[in-house]
């Protein structure tokens, strides 16, 4: 695994996941009341769900239209995402690269999907402040 795939890899997590956010937070109301829930089973629940959306997603549009259906869940993947440190981030996307196919290019969402599973696959979080 190259450095420069890694890099890519990377730059499609944070590109799919600003624009979900961008598109999210429309609805400042929505945005402002969406909490981690009080159990990380529930948060893996939830990540797992927007995973999966996005896993079915041909493109960034259809993720989109997918996740509006259930706002309160992909914002809180959004911000499970978002309160991770720099250095556990990077380490869960080398682990999510790592079991991604070769050739996303015809999933744009498969490596946040990805990069969502390997949250729950390899963190426990406490609940943030």
């Amino acid at each position: 695994m190259s450095k420069e795939e890694i890099l890519k890899f990377n730059e499609s997590v944070l590109s799919v996941l600003t624009l979900i956010q961008r598109d999210l937070e429309k609805d400042k109301e929505a945005a402002e009341a969406v909490q981690l829930p009080a159990d990380w089973p529930a948060t893996q629940a939830i990540l797992r769900a927007v995973a999966e959306d996005l896993m079915l997603s041909a493109s960034v549009d259809e993720a989109m239209h997918r996740l509006r259906r259930d706002q309160k869940a992909a914002l809180t993947a959004v911000l499970v995402a978002r309160k991770l440190t720099p250095e556990n981030a990077r380490k869960l996307v080398r682990l999510a690269h790592a079991k991604a196919p070769a050739d996303f290019s015809t999933l744009p969402c498969l490596p946040l999907a990805t990069f969502l599973i390997e949250i729950c696959d390899s963190l426990v979080l406490t609940k943030p402040d």
